[in-house]
């Protein structure tokens, strides 16, 4: 007579992606299938684990997710006006579009929860268990609990006007990751395999002068001071501006790309894909990677 195999599934983070954990008890035979269907071991979990995906939760038997396309329109219309206050007054603020989505989100999240109560209505007892419960039993990462209680924090305080509203409620403790560094050798070889000099050029600025992506494409060659080795970056977060020293190095690769018709246009703009933002004209770091440990 054979038993039965007992699985069970699990929602859950994992390196900070959402993913299914798949558990028994220790069988070979299972192992061995869960090995064949590309799920992984994950040390910290004790269990195997699959990409969270709307397929695998149906193959299993799991509760679809609810993403906020599908929860903005069950926000009960009690709720409408405050949601709706909440999006003007980021607006008017003029938050980073970013910004304004994350929010906007993470506050959708709580007016679903609350179905036809009002929010106005809620203590800050009852706003502790509610993130206790996205901490416990929605099992957030502590990024995304940040990003919640900050929404909320704005609702009640910049909408409200309720100072300090939630001053008393705890925050979890972020993290401490150590920083995954390149060395040298690794870097060298990342601009040795580079061969497209607009591609060379985003890496060499991004390592030497440590700007973000979306700061790499919006350099223009107006802000660059040659004489002064210097340069005005615009900054693409909080709308700051600063001053960076620019090498000699880069000049002359500047000057190679440089559009004869236009000397004072975007030097790294690049030819308009449809329904690709520019940014991605950046090759991402995978790709580079992968080059560089085909030449090691």
């Amino acid at each position: 007579m054979t038993t039965k195999k007992t699985v069970k599934y699990e929602l859950a983070t994992h390196q900070g992606s959402d993913v299914i954990l798949i558990l028994f008890d220790y069988d070979i035979e299972l192992i061995q299938q869960v090995k064949l269907s590309g799920a992984r071991w994950s040390k910290t979990k004790k269990a195997w684990y699959v990409p969270d995906s709307v397929l695998l939760r149906e193959q299993f038997g799991l509760a679809p997710a609810e993403n906020n396309k599908t929860i903005l329109p069950k926000v009960h219309p009690i709720n409408q006006v405050a949601l709706d206050n909440f999006t003007n007054t980021l607006l008017l603020k003029a938050y980073s579009p970013n910004t304004l989505k994350t929010y906007r989100n993470e506050f959708t999240q709580l007016l679903y929860v609350l179905k036809n109560r009002h929010i106005d209505s809620l203590d800050m007892d009852q706003l502790r268990s509610y993130f206790l419960y996205c901490l416990s039993q929605l099992k957030l990462s502590e990024n995304t609990l940040h990003s919640r209680i900050n929404a909320v924090k704005f609702y009640f305080e910049q909408v409200l006007k309720r100072e300090r509203f939630l001053f008393e409620i705890p925050r979890p403790k972020k993290p401490s990751i150590l920083p995954k560094v390149i060395n040298a050798k690794d870097i060298s070889k990342l601009f040795e395999v580079t061969t497209n000099l607009k591609h060379n050029t985003m890496l060499k600025l991004c390592y030497g002068m440590g700007l973000r992506v979306s700061e790499v494409v919006n350099v223009k060659i107006k802000d660059i001071d040659r004489k002064k080795d210097k340069s005005l970056l615009k900054g693409q977060r909080a709308k700051k501006t600063g001053i960076l020293i620019c090498q000699k190095v880069f000049w002359n690769s500047f000057a190679r790309i440089i559009r004869p018709i236009n000397r004072r246009s975007i030097c790294l703009k690049a030819k308009p894909i449809v329904n690709t933002p520019r940014v991605q004209s950046l090759p991402t770091i995978k790709k580079w990677t992968r080059s560089i440990k085909m030449c090691c």
